[in-house]
């Protein structure tokens, strides 16, 4: 990309980590942006869940990427890296399937990953074995209550420290699980999620209920993987609730993981608030409930062109995806 800043050292870098960054005279190109890092653990976790051989382009390549591929290789499916360029990375996976997957030999270490250990709660929590879900210490004063409620009330067995509100966290799952209707206490795309995914093995089917609406990652992924999940808006607010029937096979596909609009959003205010900018960002997913940047930006008259490329549920994702074109403008101050 053109306009990239100089960046000298103020002194001999042996001797001192300060350094003059002088900005950019000009902003051009296309910047390489990492695969969306919620698609991609939900693409390795609904791979585990499908019997036979998935295919995941363009995921993430971060360290918590790999620390769910690592999860779900030790429950017995066969991950493969086929290639990666330090922001991307291609997976082929092949699994025997939920019924399939074994209990794995030792703790599962999720790193500084909380949507590994949140999400993959939900899938331990309906196979008839004992996990312990640990991490590093960051991952250790993440809150796991907000999980461990509705999942015991499925009839899984779960166990944390300081009076289950932290990690490590301990589940012996159960085959069938009980089919709930729950209200989470905070709303969140991951506990939702966790539900969800307990949901595929429950006996019945399993309804969450948000007072607001989170990311649909989850749901839309299911739906393209051959899983009717229902969407109910709640009467009069800004709440929902999302139903899906137990008992219900995940199926193996091939797909693309849309560029990560967390991280679009850098170059996005870049280039709106540099005088001589012009940057396209590719295949960026624009999911209604992750688009907030661009409104926002878009009402302090950043001038920001999007052309759809891709939205349907047939591409393992179910996710709408857009190229942006961002270029220099003048903004205004709003209230948010």
């Amino acid at each position: 990309m053109n306009g990239s800043p100089a960046v000298v050292p103020e002194t001999d870098p042996a001797e001192s980590d300060t350094a003059v960054i002088r900005p950019a005279a000009r902003l051009r190109g296309e910047p390489g942006l990492p695969g969306d890092k919620s698609i991609s653990h939900r693409a390795l976790l609904l791979a585990a869940l499908a019997a036979g051989e998935s295919r995941i382009d363009d995921a993430g390549d971060g360290d918590d990427i790999r620390t769910t591929a690592t999860l779900i290789q030790r429950l017995g499916v066969e991950v493969e890296r086929l290639a990666a360029d330090g922001r991307r990375v291609t997976y082929r996976i092949v699994s025997p399937g939920v019924d399939g997957l074994h209990e794995a030999d030792g703790v599962l270490d999720c790193r500084n990953s909380g949507t590994t250990l949140r999400l993959s709660a939900g899938i331990l929590a309906g196979l008839a074995a004992t996990h312990v879900l640990d991490g590093d210490s960051s991952l250790r004063r993440r809150p796991v209550a907000r999980i461990i409620e509705p999942l015991r009330s499925m009839g899984a067995v779960l166990h944390a420290r300081r009076n289950d509100s932290l990690p490590p966290l301990t589940v012996v799952g159960r085959t069938r699980l009980r089919a709930v209707d729950v209200t989470t206490v905070v709303p969140s795309a991951q506990v939702k999620s966790a539900v969800l995914l307990a949901g595929l093995r429950a006996d019945g089917r399993t309804t969450v209920r948000e007072a607001i609406a989170t990311r649909d990652h989850t749901e839309r992924m299911l739906r393209a993987r051959g899983v009717p999940v229902s969407f109910e808006a709640a009467e009069g607010g800004p709440g929902a609730a999302w139903t899906v029937e137990g008992g219900l096979r995940v199926r193996a596909v091939a797909e693309r993981v849309p560029a990560d609009v967390s991280a679009a959003a850098f170059w996005l205010v870049a280039g709106a608030i540099h005088p001589d900018a012009e940057l396209t960002l590719r295949s960026v997913g624009v999911n209604p409930t992750r688009r907030a940047v661009l409104e926002l930006l878009g009402r302090m008259g950043a001038r920001i062109d999007e052309f759809g490329v891709g939205d349907g549920p047939d591409d393992g994702v179910g996710e709408p995806v857009a190229d942006l074109t961002v270029r220099s403008s003048q903004l205004e101050a709003i209230d948010i």
